[in-house]
């Protein structure tokens, strides 16, 4: 269990880092092949969708548990699992490619990828990108929170709530999946963010996982 932890924290330290380094170094080396991994439908997508997949899959039972034992955290799991099944699903159409589905002509006339994909129907309507709001919205998750919660008063605050916090450890690569969704540095690097993004919650539910296998160990200890 100690081992798992520390790789886990080993993880969540470097993993996401390391990524965006090799996919710079990837740039200089091959530019043309570094653009097709980025595209829809390829490499980097893929592996986005079984990331989130994962993500609402352990959230979900995490938070079952944590339901179970009356912990205020169960909430907080439950919907992220439910989000991250839903963004694993809008990730690939809803499974409109593979199954080669045609698009119904309500989202040929208002998705921006005439595709079953409700995130780029919000696009046109809204007339902003939803990327822009996503990239904000975990950048203050995983950068501002943390440091707030350093704040005795402010951790508490977050205990009753049953939000979890992610560790400061893993500042950098929220930062770095922010960079990355925007499109820099090249302009094309939103399906990379959004797999960092991935990333990133993966392991800190794993994290959360592993952490409370841990307590209920000295527990029953």
């Amino acid at each position: 269990m100690k081992q798992a932890r520390k790789l886990v924290e080993l993880s969540q330290r470097w993993l996401c880092p390391a990524i965006f380094a090799g996919y710079l170094v990837f740039y200089l080396v091959d530019t043309d092949r570094y653009y097709q991994t980025l595209r829809e439908d390829h490499v980097i997508e893929w592996l986005t969708f079984v990331a989130l997949l994962a993500v609402g899959l352990v959230a979900m039972v995490l938070g079952w548990r944590y339901r179970g034992a009356g912990d205020r955290r169960a909430w907080f799991l439950l919907l992220l699992g439910i989000v991250c099944l839903g963004g694993a699903l809008e990730e690939i159409s809803w499974g409109q490619r593979v199954l080669g589905v045609e698009s119904p002509e309500f989202f040929l006339e208002h998705s921006d990828q005439q595709e079953v994909n409700v995130h780029n129907v919000l696009q046109q309507k809204l007339g902003f990108y939803t990327k822009d709001l996503v990239a904000a919205v975990l950048l203050c998750y995983g950068l501002v929170l943390p440091l707030l919660a350093k704040r005795p008063e402010f951790a508490d605050l977050c205990r009753q709530w049953g939000i979890v916090v992610p560790p400061m450890v893993m500042v950098a690569s929220w930062i770095l999946a922010s960079v990355a969704i925007v499109d820099l540095p090249t302009g094309e690097e939103e399906e990379l963010g959004e797999l960092l993004f991935a990333i990133c919650l993966l392991l800190l539910v794993v994290g959360e996982g592993l952490a409370a296998r841990a307590v209920n160990g000295e527990e029953e200890s």
